[in-house]
């Protein structure tokens, strides 16, 4: 049984703290387009879909105290974390200015760095955001390790529709009607890309932990070495996109802190520490130059 420590208000505070960012967000994205607000409501819808059927189809795992709860016990600010991470992460790729094809594969990873040092502690005890069924698969820091699969693909899978359809039909100026039609199919093929490739893993590896863990390994180098390879050369003077960074900063923050403060393990700060860290080099590449001259420029 997981057990909070943490005081009811800081569970509202936190939860309000995602949903200010939000806020800055969608002002940041309406005036890219009205596309863009689109894009990030529909990763929001596309997370709340998924959390709702993890609970209620599969009952992988139940939450803990939110401010806001929709029908079914399901976090709003669920649905808002994955929405918000997918948006950083693609607007993140398309900042570093590298070919469309490569770029869900950054999306992935992106995401990723940022689910390693979230998904850890919620479910710790003195935290509990979410507990766990005891009889899911073989756990990997806490968590089943398919759970970093379906990171990753989400991720991957909404990216890489998004930026066929976008490519081909040019979305941001097609009618309100063409747009969203368009997102509601990225949305289904989303939905079967991720459980074709969850299945095509359960009936690779039979549940075997080392087996998944393997497969994830292999994932995530053919991801880097992809990118390593097709994504130079890479923007890195970029006007600085406060909103974006708002998003992997808020998160590792509070992963941190909550360690810090309720958590208390030192095995697990040092691994969040490490993700926070590169994931914060990532976020901030597309930048880094813009970064290097304002410090080098006269007067500062």
């Amino acid at each position: 049984m997981c057990e909070t420590n943490l005081p009811l208000i800081s569970h509202y505070l936190i939860e309000l703290g995602a949903y200010m960012i939000l806020i800055i967000l969608l002002w940041s994205a309406w005036k890219k387009g009205r596309f863009w607000v689109l894009t990030l409501l529909t990763g929001i819808f596309f997370g709340l879909i998924l959390e709702a059927l993890n609970m209620q189809v599969f009952h992988a795992y139940e939450y803990g105290t939110f401010l806001i709860v929709l029908p079914g016990q399901l976090p709003l600010a669920v649905g808002v974390g994955w929405g918000m991470i997918i948006y950083a992460a693609m607007l993140t790729s398309a900042a570093l200015g590298v070919v469309w094809w490569i770029r869900p594969f950054m999306v992935g990873l992106l995401a990723l760095m940022i689910d390693f040092t979230l998904d850890p502690i919620a479910s710790q005890q003195g935290l509990c955001l979410w507990v766990w069924a005891p009889e899911q698969e073989a756990f990997v820091f806490g968590i089943p390790p398919r759970n970093f699969f379906s990171w990753f693909f989400v991720a991957f899978g909404f990216s890489l529709f998004w930026y066929i359809l976008n490519r081909k039909f040019k979305l941001e100026n097609q009618s309100l009607f063409k747009q969203v039609g368009a997102l509601l199919i990225i949305l289904i093929l989303s939905m079967v890309f991720l459980f074709a490739a969850i299945i095509s893993i359960r009936v690779t590896t039979q549940g075997a932990l080392l087996s998944v863990l393997l497969i994830l390994g292999a994932v995530l180098l053919i991801s880097t070495l992809l990118i390593w390879r097709y994504a130079r050369p890479i923007k890195r003077e970029n006007p600085i996109n406060l909103p974006v960074l708002l998003v992997p900063l808020y998160f590792y923050a509070y992963a941190i802190l909550a360690i810090l403060i309720w958590i208390r393990d030192p095995q697990m700060l040092l691994s969040t520490l490490s993700w926070a860290v590169l994931g914060t080099i990532c976020y901030l590449l597309p930048y880094s130059k813009t970064i290097s001259m304002r410090k080098l420029s006269p007067g500062n």
